[in-house]
């Protein structure tokens, strides 16, 4: 239940199946591992970012805003 409540967590675990499964490639290489890696890595921080930024407006409060 953890894994669901940290948008970091759920975003690296996700990454991790979908590059695995549709195996996309941003960077060619000879290895599959190393290929694999960077592509997870790319998509880790793009999600992670996103879902920074949706937590962050999700939990949006009076006292953040700056007068």
């Amino acid at each position: 239940s953890r894994l669901l409540h940290c948008p970091f967590c759920t975003s690296v675990w996700v990454c991790f199946g979908l590059t695995a499964w549709y195996k996309p490639t941003i960077l060619p290489s000879s290895l599959g591992i190393v290929d694999w890696f960077v592509t997870s890595m790319i998509m880790v921080f793009i999600a992670s970012l996103c879902s920074g930024i949706t937590l962050r407006l999700f939990t949006f409060k009076e006292e953040d805003t700056v007068a």
